[in-house]
């Protein structure tokens, strides 16, 4: 085994960490390396069912740990799992993305005198997300922990990857250590969807070919900024009468609450869909909003949200508190960097009329950027370092050919 993945988590039932884990696995095993995945499974969860088959048809071997009533609990059953698959199979490394798995790859492989390289990699400046977003002395405590817990795994690890240049700066201030690869959120590819199924399905959520169609993807959680992309689209629409904004989340009544008290009905529409269907839903927008406060947790980030939305042909619509999506946007010329204090919206609404009068234009420059930089197969080098690879033992993913 070339790859043990340690994902203490239910990852089958949440359509991001799907994306985000089984997607990369599934490249590398089609790249020529044996992988493995373990996580928590739970059989009686309707979104579980066929999860096994799912990751045996991607290429990738399972390992479960059926749930506890304690999420602790499943930590500790996952790392005794991770270190009997060690013991037992002996795979050449081992790797995981947030601290719990961390703790448990460190217990694995301890007594393997450096036979299992173990790899982490950093997702965001964790610790400094639980103190803007929770608030209070638990808080405190927790993000103290979690730093604690980071600074061991940044020196104990074999390989070190970040998702942007200013995360692996940030490790490199905070703990002393920077990232020996950069690799972002990816997609596994565009939506691939026709003029006429574009336009058939805005017909069914009420928008006409002629409407500029904006997109809002995601939770409702405070930090992506839901009610402040409603205020913006409020000020937009009440300029331009052809704007439509399309909501695809999970919190379907909690969005119609809120659009419901600002937007005129008729100017928006509301979906919850599977994370399969998203990126073709997104192909039907224009437009993609992305907006982020102004602090370290977002100048580090690179949430996957932009790599979907650029893959769907999106033109982006963010704030310089994303400060490296921000960064793309203006180098690209692929989106727009809006003030959240402007009161005028005029401009935007400008920029958007010379994004439709050039959208095919807009759409495959989005197309090219995420060939370029945001499918998989994109950082087969970064993969080749994280992993003790020679890059040419890598085969290039029969994805990459069919998005050329």
């Amino acid at each position: 085994m070339d790859i043990l993945a340690v994902i203490p988590h239910r990852i089958a039932s949440q359509g991001y960490m799907r994306s985000q884990v089984v997607a990369p696995l599934a490249y590398l095993s089609s790249s020529g390396l044996k992988v493995a995945l373990l996580c928590i499974l739970d059989e009686a969860d309707e979104k579980s069912k066929g999860f096994e088959a799912e990751l045996l048809a991607s290429g990738i071997k399972g390992y479960f740990v059926k749930p506890s009533g304690n999420a602790f609990l499943n930590y500790i059953n996952c790392a005794a799992k991770a270190a009997g698959v060690v013991k037992k199979d002996g795979p050449s490394h081992i790797y995981a993305r947030e601290v719990w798995g961390g703790l448990g790859c460190l217990f694995a492989t301890r007594g393997t005198s450096g036979k299992t390289g173990f790899v982490y990699d950093f997702r965001g400046a964790v610790p400094e997300e639980i103190l803007f977003y929770g608030g209070g002395t638990k808080a405190r405590i927790k993000a103290f922990l979690f730093s604690r817990i980071e600074k061991v795994i940044a020196k104990k690890a074999w390989r070190l990857n970040a998702v942007t240049h200013s995360l692996s700066s940030h490790l490199l201030k905070k703990y002393g250590r920077a990232a020996d690869t950069v690799i972002p959120c990816c997609s596994f590819g565009g939506a691939d969807i026709h003029e006429k199924d574009s336009a058939a399905l805005r017909s069914a959520l009420g928008f006409s070919r002629s409407d500029k169609v904006y997109v809002y993807s995601g939770s409702l959680n405070k930090w992506q900024m839901f009610d402040e992309t409603v205020r913006l689209f409020s000020m937009i629409s009440a300029v331009d009468d052809t704007a439509r904004l399309l909501v695809l989340t999970p919190d379907i009544k909690m969005a119609e609450s809120v659009l419901g008290g600002s937007i005129k009905t008729g100017a928006y529409a509301v979906r919850s869909v599977r994370q399969d269907e998203v990126t073709s839903y997104l192909a039907a927008g224009d437009f993609g909003f992305l907006l982020r406060e102004d602090n370290i947790v977002n100048h580090v980030a690179f949430p996957i949200k932009f790599a979907e939305y650029i893959a769907a042909g999106l033109a982006i619509i963010t704030t310089e508190g994303v400060s490296e999506i921000a960064r793309i946007v203006r180098s690209e010329g692929s989106g727009y960097v809006i003030d959240l204090l402007a009161s005028d919206a005029h401009p935007v609404v400008a920029w958007s009329n010379e994004v439709m009068r050039h959208r095919d234009e807009y759409r495959k420059k989005a197309f090219s950027y995420a060939k370029s930089t945001l499918l998989w197969p994109c950082h087969i080098g970064s993969f080749g370092v994280l992993y003790g690879v020679k890059h040419s033992a890598l085969r290039k993913d029969r994805t990459e050919d069919a998005h050329a």
